[in-house]
């Protein structure tokens, strides 16, 4: 199955197309490569910047240069960024341009895919259902990034696997987690557990009283 390149912009598109032809030259070689056997073509082709941006390593008798890309869903290869390298080093400027354009054009694409998705009737019915397991899983993924530690870090702490960390964390079925152990894992974080009793028809009205406020905010701007 062959791999699809687009562009993070027209205007980048261009710059690609404006290089000198010793890059423009290379740089069709390897993405013709690229499409056959995807976005890693090793060293000292492409490079693998972390957090899933690579580089195009350009080098011909007009100097160094480098396009910096990631990849989506659906084997697609979306070109962000190019410039000319005039030292060894990758000017910070550079690699941070490359990284708000990803992620730029991650959340765009995200977004997209999700408010399709939630078109369809049985998807939205299942993602609703889903609310509580993930307000659940919200509440360990908060606390273990204020305290910053991994699954491990806390698995080691309570004296346990990182695999019981991650069954507790899922809280599904047999799963469930007892109060003492939701006790442990909360002072490995540093932090105390409280447990509430919600009244739920008190949290749907007030639920239902936001939703009517945000959608009588919603009808005075557009008047």
């Amino acid at each position: 199955m062959t791999w699809t390149i687009t562009y993070y912009s027209k205007s980048v598109q261009e710059e690609i197309l404006a290089m000198p032809a010793g890059f423009l030259g290379r740089y069709l070689r390897y993405s013709d490569r690229m499409e056959i056997f995807g976005p890693d073509l090793g060293m000292p082709h492409t490079r693998a910047m972390g957090d899933g941006l690579f580089e195009l390593r350009l080098k011909s008798a007009e100097g160094i240069a480098r396009v910096f890309y990631c990849t989506m869903i659906g084997r697609k290869i979306v070109m962000l960024h190019q410039f000319v390298k005039k030292s060894d080093k990758t000017p910070p400027r550079e690699l941070e341009t490359a990284q708000r354009r990803m992620k730029e054009y991650k959340n765009a694409h995200t977004k997209e895919l999700k408010a399709r998705a939630l078109e369809r009737a049985d998807v939205k019915a299942e993602y609703d259902g889903l609310d509580e397991e993930f307000r659940f899983l919200d509440e360990f993924l908060k606390a273990r990034a204020a305290a910053g530690v991994t699954q491990a870090e806390v698995a080691e702490r309570i004296g346990t696997t990182q695999s019981a960390v991650a069954r507790l964390e899922s809280g599904r079925g047999k799963h469930s987690p007892s109060i003492a152990t939701l006790e442990k894992y909360a002072h490995a974080l540093g932090c105390r557990l409280e447990l509430r009793l919600v009244n739920e028809m008190s949290s749907r009205n007030a639920e239902g009283k936001t939703k009517r406020t945000t959608e009588r905010t919603k009808k005075l701007r557009a008047a």
